[in-house]
């Protein structure tokens, strides 16, 4: 007996839940769905691709925008890298230029330098060669004045009145005093003014 009771009552829980069910699918689920259908429908007479926007509304959710953003982000800074990059290249590229320029002007300065050091050898040579003639010079003048002062005035003084007015001067001038005195008395009076005049200028 107590069976048939249990048997009675879970075949009325039974019939609850199933209409419970049915209700539920009644009321509830054919709606959404109908609903879910016209709005399919609206959306695709709308021109609204609902296939692409369901996609797009899946990746939101699945995290795929957040990807897409940093892959562009990603893709933006590699572009800024890649114009900063080529700036730098560029600047390089003038640097370069300038010391290429900068070398060459440098290398003509050089060859300049060399230049003038070689004329500054050749003058130090001849500078060199001036000084020894001169040394010479000075010796044979030297050695024609010692004639000279070895000479009588009236023997000395007939030669030198001969001479360039130059070459007298230069021996006129070594002379010692006492003999340049006595040469000047043994020459005519026009020439001893002239010589005397000519030295006083040199002094």
């Amino acid at each position: 007996m107590k069976k048939a009771i249990e048997v009675d009552n879970e075949v009325e829980l039974d019939e609850k839940s199933g209409s419970k069910l049915q209700w539920m699918l009644y009321v509830i689920v054919i709606p959404l769905l109908f609903a879910i259908a016209m709005g399919l429908v609206i959306a695709t007479f709308s021109g609204i691709n609902v296939i692409t926007e369901a996609k797009k509304v899946t990746s939101v959710f699945n995290g795929d925008s957040k990807h897409a953003d940093s892959e562009q982000n990603s893709e933006d800074t590699i572009n800024q890298y890649k114009g900063q990059i080529d700036s730098l290249n560029t600047k390089i590229k003038d640097k370069d230029y300038e010391i290429k320029q900068l070398q060459s002007s440098l290398d003509t300065k050089n060859q300049k330098v060399k230049q003038l050091q070689l004329e500054i050898t050749n003058l130090k040579n001849k500078l060199s060669e001036a000084s020894k003639t001169a040394a010479q010079n000075k010796k044979s003048i030297k050695n024609i004045v010692s004639t000279y002062e070895n000479m009588s005035p009236t023997s000395a003084a007939p030669i030198i009145e001969k001479m360039s007015d130059s070459d007298a001067i230069k021996i006129l001038a070594n002379l010692s005093p006492e003999t340049l005195a006595k040469v000047l008395e043994a020459m005519d009076a026009k020439n001893a003014a002239k010589y005397t005049q000519l030295l006083s200028a040199k002094k």
